[in-house]
């Protein structure tokens, strides 16, 4: 008998309702530290995070693979968050929805 893996991907929608979830059980939850979000803060093991799932991957994207965790080179944390910003806004929407959403086809635990 032939069995196939039928492998779902994560899309944004899996995010919304990760954020309905969020907010249904921590309904006091802050949203997103990034300017503009209206997301709620993401929550792992280890608590409430500073931004929402969709910005964490996006940001640990761009220490890793774009200033390759030089965050030195940035006087304050305001500076990196300025950079970032900076950064987000010149690759595009659409770009920062590619790089999200292929990270997270990644294991990652999406329990909250």
């Amino acid at each position: 008998m032939n069995s196939t893996k039928i492998e779902q991907k994560i899309t944004l929608a899996d995010f919304e309702k990760r954020y309905e979830l969020i907010r249904k059980v921590f309904p006091k939850v802050k949203n997103c530290s990034v300017k503009g979000c209206k997301n709620p803060r993401d929550m792992t093991s280890l608590g409430e995070e500073n931004c929402c799932s969709y910005h964490r991957l996006l940001f640990e994207f761009w220490v890793c693979d774009v200033i390759h965790g030089h965050t030195e080179n940035f006087v304050s944390r305001r500076g990196v968050r300025f950079a970032f910003a900076k950064w987000r806004t010149k690759i595009g929407k659409e770009s920062c929805d590619d790089i999200v959403l292929e990270l997270s086809q990644e294991t990652i635990n999406w329990e909250i």
